[in-house]
């Protein structure tokens, strides 16, 4: 799913997210992003808002030596970039979550 900078994406993204949890017996959700600045701040409130969804920014020095220790042969695609990000959520679960200071 691709999501561009607009509320009509964020509420798509967000009922998708609902769904999921509903699926899988309400489970806890996190998501976490790396920060790319101005773009990627609405997006993180408008899930922190939810007050049920932990949202992480990602410092883009560990996670991409996260990502290198995954695999030599890591191919750079939106896809498995996602997918290297929930694999260290996973791994890291004592992140914080973010707060709008």
């Amino acid at each position: 799913m691709q999501v561009q900078n607009k509320l009509d994406d964020y509420q798509k993204l967000l009922n998708t997210i609902k769904v999921l949890k509903e699926n899988h017996g309400n489970a806890a959700v996190v998501a976490g992003m790396e920060s790319t600045g101005s773009y990627s701040i609405t997006l993180a409130n408008y899930l922190s808002d939810t007050g049920w969804i932990k949202f992480c920014y990602l410092n883009p020095t560990p996670l991409h030596k996260h990502l290198a220790a995954e695999s030599i042969h890591y191919a750079k695609t939106d896809k498995m970039d996602c997918y290297q990000i929930a694999l260290y959520l996973l791994g890291h679960p004592k992140l914080r979550p973010y707060s709008i200071l």
